[in-house]
């Protein structure tokens, strides 16, 4: 066995090693996404398969429409709506939503969201009074991937409802609503990655610039060499407790690249030694992702570890693709 096949046989182990360890770990979400599997609805339903209102409120952050996980109303005489129940009144602090990916962004624009206390199913958006709910938030214009939108008025309500002010079919690839805003602290901050492809547009520094865009050609997602154990990193600044990590893939082509993935935290930095060269004692692996992830993914980690460096690393033989990484800490 040479010297490469033994280093890699090692980290396979300790890969397993760390799997099993955190199948037997708890993991905490001090901020749960409040629209999760509740109930919905929409104003009307596209006489076609995958339009159904629930889809926005599956957990899969997907813009693609072919893969049944997005609404679709009918192409309305009246601005269309969606609504979902959160089970109990809340202040909305911040509400994530994903638009389609593969076409049609342009649909979803200039609209309001709303909170109010009567079912849809008694009184639809469009038939309240005034007084029976309020606009917390308006976007202005359309978006490409996901935005976040902090509303501008705090109003407790059980009902949320986003509505268009244009005549289009609304499609919501994804909706969160949070009671808390979620603070990233890898925006903006130093990266490293293993390699970096002959293309200005694969900077590390691509996956903390805010922008959740798939497209490769958006210029907005890194690049590595395609290679063994490829790795990407963020130095948070101070120590920290990961509990969630966002992640955003390609929905251009290559999805299948990002699979199978370690995420772990370290107190050495990248630019010293770099992920895959780290002693087993210098850095814990906080979660494992198996398989591929299409959209964005949020990933909930194990919280009994800390440290300044986190670091993506593949288990696979691929280049490394990452449209955008969040970091939520404790």
């Amino acid at each position: 066995m040479s010297k490469s096949q033994a280093s890699l046989t090692l980290l396979l182990l300790v890969t397993l090693l760390q799997m099993k360890k955190l199948s037997s770990l708890r993991f905490a979400d001090p901020n749960p996404n409040l629209a999760f599997n509740k109930t919905t609805y929409q104003s009307t339903t596209a006489p076609i398969a995958c339009c159904n209102a629930s889809n926005a409120a599956d957990g899969k952050a997907d813009g693609n429409f072919d893969h049944c996980s997005c609404t679709h109303t009918v192409n309305e005489a009246q601005p269309a709506w969606w609504a979902v129940d959160l089970g109990v009144a809340v202040t909305v602090a911040e509400v994530v939503i994903t638009t389609r990916s593969d076409c049609c962004s342009e649909r979803l624009r200039d609209f309001d969201i709303g909170v109010m206390d009567i079912s849809p199913a008694v009184k639809t958006p469009r038939l309240l009074n005034s007084s029976e709910y309020t606009i917390i938030a308006h976007y202005t214009g359309s978006f490409l991937g996901q935005v976040s939108i902090a509303p501008s008025i705090a109003k407790m309500a059980r009902y949320l409802f986003i509505r268009q002010t244009v005549l289009d079919p609304l499609t919501l690839c994804e909706v969160q609503v949070y009671s808390s805003y979620h603070n990233n602290v890898a925006l903006n901050e130093p990266t490293f990655q293993s390699s970096t492809a002959v293309d200005p547009c694969s900077n590390a520094s691509k996956a903390v610039d805010g922008i959740r865009d798939g497209s490769y050609d958006h210029c907005s997602c890194t690049h590595t060499d395609n290679e063994a154990q490829a790795w990407w990193a963020v130095d948070l600044a101070t120590e920290a407790t990961v509990y969630m990590v966002s992640i955003t893939s390609r929905d251009d082509c290559c999805t299948e690249w990002l699979r199978d993935f370690d995420i772990g935290m370290t107190n050495v930095s990248p630019s010293v030694t770099t992920p895959r060269l780290l002693d087993v004692s210098q850095y814990s692996i906080i979660a494992h992702y198996p398989g591929t992830p299409y959209g964005t993914v949020d990933i909930h980690c194990r919280i009994d570890a800390t440290g300044r460096y986190l670091f993506i690393r593949q288990t696979v033989f691929a280049p490394l693709n990452l449209c955008e990484v969040r970091v939520y800490t404790v």
